[in-house]
């Protein structure tokens, strides 16, 4: 047996679809509405949209009406036993095809694209923030260098004067101690 590999991914039968049944699934006008995307890509969708109920809990059988009284989906067996008196029930597919044109519809794709824009603007706006941090700190960090500097610089200067009045006192204390030896000799000398 042949086993075919999926092209692509019915999110409404939740099932992969090689070339053939893709080709099957867009002309059939039963199936024409399901929305298939690559194969690879039905990782991707929300959680979700995977996870949402698409058969009827009582007969197992797939959603194919919605009824606007009572605002649910239903099978086949459910319309028939319990929906025969609503006056609002139409086929899914008429359903799905008029809420891609709904006013609704619009109204939330135009409020997706206004979300977009300021996360989109928020995403600019943290990365202007990092590359402004970025650029401050190295600012800070070159002030600190040069008062390290400063610092180091007086420092240097003020030890260097100490060691140099150091040496000065060093050499003036010798040469007064030789100067007092030198005297004590002399007077030691002469007794």
């Amino acid at each position: 047996m042949n086993q075919v590999t999926p092209i692509n991914w019915c999110i409404v039968c939740k099932d992969g679809l090689c070339k053939h049944c893709s080709n099957y699934h867009k002309s059939s006008k039963a199936l024409k509405w399901h929305d298939l995307i690559p194969f690879k890509d039905r990782r991707s969708l929300p959680e979700f949209a995977q996870s949402i109920q698409d058969t009827c809990f009582e007969h197992k059988r797939q959603f194919e009406f919605f009824c606007s009284v009572h605002q649910d989906f239903h099978c086949i067996k459910c319309n028939t036993l319990d929906h025969m008196t609503c006056n609002s029930v139409l086929p899914l597919e008429d359903v799905v095809r008029n809420a891609k044109s709904s006013v609704a519809f619009c109204h939330i794709e135009d409020g997706l694209h206004v979300l977009l824009s300021k996360f989109e603007t928020i995403l600019n706006k943290s990365e202007e923030s990092i590359t402004n941090n970025e650029a401050h700190i190295n600012h800070i960090r070159n002030n600190v260098n040069q008062i390290k500097n400063r610092i180091n610089k007086t420092l240097e200067e003020d030890i260097g004067e100490f060691l140099s009045k150091l040496d000065k006192l060093k050499s003036d204390s010798k040469t007064k101690a030789q100067e007092k030896i030198r005297g004590l000799k002399e007077n030691s000398i002469s007794f």
